[in-house]
């Protein structure tokens, strides 16, 4: 069985079980998590929060870039529109780690292979991965997905 298919199951499961009566689109504890996608650290697990609690974007490193700022915004605008009252701020929380792979970016021997690869190296790989992403999302839609055992 792969990985999609383990994950599909899981979802299944879930959603037999799923109830979100009392859960509103805007997070409980009206709080923004921004954390490292690094799979060893789940904000869930580590902060104890339970569903609804808190809206969580995870980029690598846990950094402040200009999407997470837009996304940041666009909650903003979302939560103005959906209270009826004065909206209220969201807290934001960084959450950082030790041992985290952004940490290379620092190493002088990762810049300069890193500058080393032409540009369209870099955009040519990404195309690789995209593509191969994509199509495999495509195959979660099938009724049926179809990957091979491991």
């Amino acid at each position: 069985m792969c990985n999609t298919s383990i994950l599909l199951d899981r979802n299944r499961l879930f959603a037999s079980d799923y109830s979100s009566t009392d859960l509103t689109p805007m997070p409980k504890l009206r709080t923004i998590i921004l954390a490292c996608v690094d799979a060893r650290v789940d904000p869930a697990h580590i902060l104890g929060l339970k569903l609804g609690e808190a809206c969580v974007l995870r980029n690598y490193g846990g950094r402040v870039t200009q999407v997470v700022i837009d996304e940041i915004g666009a909650l903003a605008f979302m939560s103005a529109m959906a209270d009826e009252s004065e909206p209220r701020p969201f807290e934001l929380v960084l959450l950082q780690h030790t041992q985290c792979g952004a940490e290379r970016f620092a190493h002088p021997g990762f810049q300069t292979a890193l500058k080393a690869k032409p540009v369209w190296t870099w955009r040519m790989w990404q195309s690789r991965i995209t593509n191969k992403v994509c199509k495999r999302i495509s195959n979660v839609c099938e009724p049926r997905p179809r990957c091979p055992d491991k």
